[in-house]
């Protein structure tokens, strides 16, 4: 926009510059900056962004043996598809579970073992060594009845 010139005073005026427009906050949470709405990410925390959960399927993958992982991923595929309808939500969360506790339990020492000799006391119908439920599983819920 060109000057225009006052003649009473005999100067020159400049156009008013357009209004200053203020600053958009960040589009991360200002918790993530730890400075306020105005911090910048030099100011971001080393700590983990979310808490550890050991039903995560990345965490269950990384305790799992390697030659379950195929079998577990078909499984969650199903299970996650599933749980795109409300129905399906717990029972993705019980596949979770269930694969925690199988990759906790494939690593414990002696696991490979014992575990055979499970299979092989079934394939001979052999009850040595065998213990109820009860008392291997404190409080196992269905022995109360």
């Amino acid at each position: 926009m060109p000057a225009s010139f006052d003649h009473k005073f005999g100067t020159a005026c400049l156009p008013a510059p357009p209004p200053v427009q203020k600053a958009l906050p960040p589009p991360w949470p200002s918790s993530l900056t730890g400075t306020g709405r105005r911090g910048n990410l030099a100011a971001m925390s080393a700590q983990p962004v979310h808490d550890f959960d050991p039903d995560d399927p990345v965490e269950i993958l990384r305790v799992l043996p390697e030659r379950l992982h195929g079998q577990f991923r078909a499984e969650y595929e199903t299970a996650a598809e599933a749980a795109r309808q409300p129905e399906g939500y717990h029972a993705l969360h019980e596949l979770l579970r269930l694969w925690r506790l199988t990759a906790a339990a494939y690593t414990a020492p002696g696991f490979e073992r014992r575990f055979a000799s499970v299979r092989e006391a079934v394939r001979t119908g052999s009850l040595e060594g065998a213990v109820p439920i009860e008392q291997a599983v404190p409080d196992w819920p269905y022995g109360r009845r």
